[in-house]
């Protein structure tokens, strides 16, 4: 896998916040706040067929860091992905 982390320095999340951005990840409810968040989770799960897709920490006055982990192979395991 490559991991790939976006940070944020911005004024982060407080650990409610934090937990109902995980929950809305989880949930095959639709969704109408942090839709982005959640369409690019799914479509790493679908696209890689993995269990794994968005990791989000986050810590109020400290910033967010989201990542997500890409194999390094085709979903079709033949060869390098492009």
């Amino acid at each position: 896998h490559i991991r790939i982390a976006v940070i944020d320095d911005g004024p982060g999340m407080d650990a409610a916040l934090l937990q109902e951005v995980r929950s809305r990840l989880e949930s095959e409810e639709e969704v109408y706040r942090h839709i982005g968040l959640v369409n690019t989770d799914k479509r790493i799960k679908l696209t890689y067929q993995s269990a794994e897709g968005l990791t989000i920490r986050s810590k109020r006055r400290w910033g967010t860091v989201i990542t997500m982990a890409v194999p390094l192979q085709r979903p079709d395991g033949g060869g390098e992905a492009e």
